[in-house]
C-alpha cells in the first residue's frame, strides 16, 4: 500500500514540476492573439482586413455585366472576369491568364465558359461573339 501511495505521489510531483516548467518557459503566460500566441478567430481576421483595405471586403465581389453580340469588353490590369453565358474571343497582345486551367489565353482564342480570367495589362479585352453575361471583378470599359 505504501508503494502505491509513494508512486502516486511521485507522479503528482513530476506532473506539477512539468507544468511549472511550462509556465516558466512561457507556454501558458502569453496573451491570446498576441505575437506569442498567434491563434486568431475568423471575425478578428475579417475586421483587420477591412481596416487594412479601407472598406468592407465582402462587398467588392463580382459585378454582373450584360453585353450584346459584337461589343468589346476591356479590363484594366488585375481585373478578373468569368463568362457565364454566351461567348467571346480574346483581344490584346498579352491575352488573359486563365486562372482555372493555369494557362495563357492568347489573342484570337475562344474564351471558355465558367473559367476565371485575369487581365495582365490594361490592353487586354474580349470581343463578344454572342449575347453574353460576364461577371467582372475590378475596373473595365466597353465599346
Amino acid at each position: 500500500m505504501r508503494k502505491k501511495i509513494a508512486g502516486i505521489l511521485i507522479l503528482l510531483l513530476a506532473g506539477t514540476g512539468i507544468f511549472r516548467f511550462g509556465m516558466i518557459a512561457g507556454a501558458a503566460s502569453q496573451e491570446p492573439g498576441s505575437a506569442g500566441d498567434p491563434l486568431i478567430t475568423q471575425s478578428y481576421l475579417e475586421q483587420r482586413l477591412r481596416e487594412v483595405s479601407g472598406g468592407n471586403s465582402g462587398q467588392n465581389g463580382f459585378q454582373k455585366v450584360n453585353i450584346s453580340k459584337g461589343k468589346s469588353l476591356y479590363l484594366n490590369e488585375g481585373t478578373e472576369c468569368i463568362i457565364y453565358s454566351g461567348g467571346a474571343t480574346v483581344l490584346g497582345n498579352m491575352g488573359f491568364i486563365n486562372a482555372t486551367s493555369g494557362t495563357l489565353a492568347k489573342k484570337s482564342s475562344s474564351a471558355k465558359l465558367y473559367h476565371q480570367y485575369i487581365s495582365p495589362s490594361n490592353a487586354s479585352g474580349m470581343k463578344v461573339t454572342a449575347n453574353s453575361i460576364i461577371y467582372v471583378k475590378g475596373s473595365y470599359s466597353m465599346d
